[in-house]
């Protein structure tokens, strides 16, 4: 028994370092909400720290800002300035033009919603309307009928993924994010428009924006984003495919071009800047000519607002207050420029061996030195982690898990 004793205290050590390794490795599985949230403000420092990266220049967003609603009158504004809007844009030479606000009640002059959908249906440009998918029950601030929700889905069939590449064991994995409603464009904008995406986005526990829908299950059918269409029409229509795997969403196939999103079909969107990153004009400049011929000749031009009131504005890592009407530009100049941020399913293997080896090496070292040593070596540890971390954040854009891997008391293992 006492040699028993004894051995046990001679492995103390190693014992110490398997079981705190143990621990955060099941904390790393099962998920803990304040780590969680303390990974994610890694996540953002460094966005942060990496600066700004420039913007391909396709992309350009044509904005209800102050200005215009001083020019053009208060909200909301008669659709004739819309097909004004579209026939200049068209005729400037725009190769898509996208609405990231929802032509989803009737004007009050039906001649003015007439001359929009003219506008639309004639105009040189792929028009690209967006509306929102509402993805739980308690977001529906009225009741629709199942009758109302099919009329709706109806609209916007001819906008579905129209190519869903499975293996058969993935048909029963169900790994789409379903909306239980939606409110479309009316119809007779729906009918002309080139295409129909949804704008609608998802928060992080924390409430911030890091992930962009790629794929929402609206009925029977897979539908996808405003960002994903004006990319698409903008590169030619090339064959558009989702691909599943047997653990859930694989990622979007668009021609030759791969987007990779997690499971449920999201993309981590690669934020370049802050607000104003991509280039903003007025559409009252727009309007009254005031800005030179050409300047959206073969662009994706998004129309989004801006003026108080009228816009909706996200936290994004970067910014607490973010329009997001750039937050779709964002993910279009991701697939354009290809420039995707991962968190791969390798990934997650790899934490958990960073998890261990860290473990290791601290458990083994630490006994055998001083407090200041020790001290010292784990910071220099710790911190050589972090750099790792980031210079694979910059160079590969491959999210790491950092706090996991850190998580650990070095004095406990090192206490005589």
């Amino acid at each position: 028994m006492r040699f028993s004793v004894k051995f046990l205290f001679a492995i103390r050590p190693a014992f110490l370092t398997l079981c705190l390794s143990l621990i955060v490795v099941v904390l790393f599985i099962s998920g803990v909400s304040l780590l969680d949230w303390m990974e994610l403000k890694t996540y953002d420092f460094r966005f942060l720290s990496r600066g700004h990266v420039p913007p391909t220049p396709v992309v350009v967003l044509a904005l209800i800002d102050e200005k215009s609603l001083a020019m053009e009158g208060r909200w909301p504004w008669p659709r004739t300035k819309f097909a004004m809007l579209v026939d200049y844009l068209s005729h400037d030479g725009a190769r898509v033009i996208g609405f990231d606000i929802g032509f989803l009640e009737p004007d009050e002059n039906y001649q003015n919603d007439l001359a929009l959908a003219k506008a639309i249906q004639h105009a040189s440009a792929a028009v690209v309307l967006g509306y929102f998918f509402r993805m739980h029950v308690a977001d529906v601030n009225y009741p629709m009928t199942q009758e109302e929700i099919d009329r709706q889905l109806k609209h916007i069939s001819t906008s579905k993924y129209p190519f869903i590449l499975s293996p058969a064991q993935a048909a029963h994995v169900g790994p789409f994010l379903r909306a239980s409603a939606l409110k479309s464009n009316l119809e007779v904008f729906t009918t002309t428009a080139a295409s129909s995406g949804y704008f609608s986005l998802q928060n992080d526990q924390d409430g911030v924006v890091r992930w962009m829908p790629l794929t929402i299950q609206g009925g029977e059918d897979v539908f996808p984003p405003l960002a994903i269409l004006c990319a698409w029409h903008y590169l030619g229509k090339p064959q558009l495919t989702v691909e599943v795997g047997h653990h859930g969403v694989d990622g979007i196939r668009m021609g030759q071009r791969f987007i990779p999103t997690d499971d449920a079909g999201r993309l981590l969107i690669n934020y370049l800047g802050p607000q104003q990153t991509f280039p903003h004009f007025s559409i009252s400049d727009i309007l009254h000519g005031k800005l030179p011929r050409g300047t959206f000749t073969d662009k994706i031009v998004l129309i989004g607002a801006l003026a108080t009131g009228i816009h909706d504005v996200h936290a994004i890592p970067l910014s607490a207050a973010y329009p997001g009407v750039e937050i779709h530009a964002t993910v279009i100049d991701n697939i354009l420029t290809q420039r995707f941020l991962t968190n791969p399913k390798w990934s997650q293997l790899y934490d958990l061996l960073a998890i261990i080896i860290l473990g290791v090496l601290m458990g083994l070292v630490l006994p055998r030195m001083g407090m200041v040593k020790g001290l010292l070596y784990t910071t220099g540890l710790g911190t050589a982690y972090i750099i790792m971390a980031y210079w694979m954040f910059v160079h590969t854009r491959v999210w790491l898990n950092i706090v996991y891997p850190l998580l650990r008391d070095p004095k406990i293992i090192n206490r005589p």
